[in-house]
């Protein structure tokens, strides 16, 4: 993630980043792809995915 990104995230007040701990294993397996695959990809679809589920739930908590 490069600066700008990051610097987005703080001004918004947003994490970095966030495992879930149920999604612990499925974290692990990422790093795992992304190193065997010498690709990035496997680690930030993953991370994606925490991110979205994090925002709706506290999309959620709003409501």
């Amino acid at each position: 993630m490069d600066t700008t990104k990051i610097e987005a995230l703080i001004v918004l007040g947003l994490p970095l980043s966030i495992v879930f701990q149920q999604d612990r294993i499925r974290y692990i397996n990422a790093l795992e792809a992304s190193r065997t695959k010498e690709s990035d990809k496997p680690f930030l679809n993953f991370m994606y995915s925490q991110y979205s589920k994090f925002l709706k739930k506290e999309i959620s908590m709003l409501k």
